[in-house]
């Protein structure tokens, strides 16, 4: 996350999660969550699964 600047935005927490993940990227959707702007990053994983990530664009951290 050094690299990266923050806040995030759509283009960057595709790149954070795809170079994380090693997956391919399908889709990041903006999201709200009370105050904070989330994203919602769907990863097509190489064993065939689909994982979704939900990064925190103040500060770049994943969120559960």
């Amino acid at each position: 996350m050094a690299d990266t600047t923050l806040p995030l935005t759509k283009e960057s927490a595709a790149e954070h999660i795809q170079q994380q993940s090693g997956g391919k990227v399908l889709s990041v959707d903006p999201k709200q969550d009370g105050d904070k702007q989330l994203f919602r990053v769907k990863v097509l994983h190489d064993d065939g699964k689909i994982k979704v990530y939900q990064l925190d664009a103040a500060t770049g951290r994943e969120v559960q």
